[in-house]
């Protein structure tokens, strides 16, 4: 995971009065940039022929485990599914958590205008969640015997708010005394 979050304040007429100054000074960009791995996944097996009362089994894996074999989307296909088996009367061979989703960035950004009167200020504020619009990719489905196995089917999980979720935009006003 990085994440960076960076503030540049516009350096246009500071010191200036005149009306074109009052247009374009005292302006702030701000935002966060993030890049994630995508998210951990266990494929579980078939434990009946173990006769396993408890615990879980995970599933064979029959070569080379490539991510990407698809391009991260809905329906695709984000791991060969025919590399994959049930493992039998044996345990399987895969770890927890041994593979991995889409890898996923996004950048939230804002521009703010601060007016001064006196000793108090007016903020005018246009803020913007996943302001590239960038889908977030789920991890594929992983129930070996579901038509869809190692498809991506949705979007990654998030609340509201969340920077998972399409591009927000929210205008807002601030006055500070």
């Amino acid at each position: 995971m990085l994440q960076v979050g960076f503030v540049y304040e516009l350096p246009f007429a500071r010191d200036s009065s005149s009306w074109a100054a009052m247009l374009v000074k005292n302006w702030q960009i701000n935002g966060i940039a993030s890049w994630l791995s995508g998210r951990p996944f266990t494929i579980g097996g078939d434990n009946g022929l173990l006769q396993q009362q408890g615990g879980s089994q995970t599933i064979n894996l029959n070569g080379t485990a490539q991510a990407g074999f698809g391009e991260a989307g809905p329906d695709e296909a984000w791991y060969d599914p025919s590399i994959f088996s049930q493992p039998g009367n044996a345990w399987g061979n895969t770890g927890r958590n041994q593979f991995r989703g889409p890898l996923t960035w996004n950048l939230d950004a804002s521009l703010f205008r601060t007016i001064p009167f006196g000793h108090y200020r007016l903020e005018l504020r246009v803020e913007s969640q996943n302001i590239m619009n960038h889908p977030q990719w789920a991890n594929p489905v992983t129930g070996f015997t579901d038509p869809n196995f190692m498809r991506i089917r949705s979007y990654a999980g998030g609340g509201q708010g969340s920077w998972r979720e399409p591009r927000r935009v929210q205008l807002g006003v601030r006055f500070v005394f």
